[in-house]
């Protein structure tokens, strides 16, 4: 099939703006994962307090997560990854606080059942690992 020269540059022109638009979407994309990389960075923990409970088959877990960011978050998801006494990491729970916390506050976990611990479990270390931006 033979395409005249207007046709041809209608279609290089149509191509030309749909790159574009899928760039800017690209790129919006990766503004975001880093502010919220940046909000990430400013989410701590701290006074955490590990311990088992029922029948030393659940990981319960004390403490403080506090937001230094200028945003508020809510939905806060909380990793604890389980070793053992060679340092193998041997199991890990994942729970979502469902509370918001806002700018420069903190909120305080008491007796948060992070669910079924690994018997051979020895040292357990927690982080925040997502949440929702508002």
């Amino acid at each position: 099939m033979i395409l005249t020269k207007q046709v041809e540059n209608e279609a290089i022109l149509f191509i030309k703006k749909i790159m574009f638009v899928v760039s800017t979407i690209l790129l919006v994309g990766c503004d975001s994962d880093s502010k919220k990389e940046e909000v990430l960075s400013n989410v701590t923990l701290s006074e955490f307090r590990f311990y088992t409970g029922g029948f030393g088959a659940v990981l319960m877990v004390d403490g403080m997560i506090s937001n230094n960011s200028q945003y508020r978050i809510k939905d806060i998801v909380l990793r604890c990854d389980h070793y053992t006494n060679s340092n193998t990491r041997i199991d890990y729970n994942i729970r979502t606080i469902y509370e918001y916390i806002g700018i420069n506050q903190s909120i305080n976990l008491t007796e948060f059942n992070m669910g079924y611990i690994h018997p051979q479990a020895i040292t357990t270390a927690c982080r925040v690992t997502d949440f929702v931006m508002l």
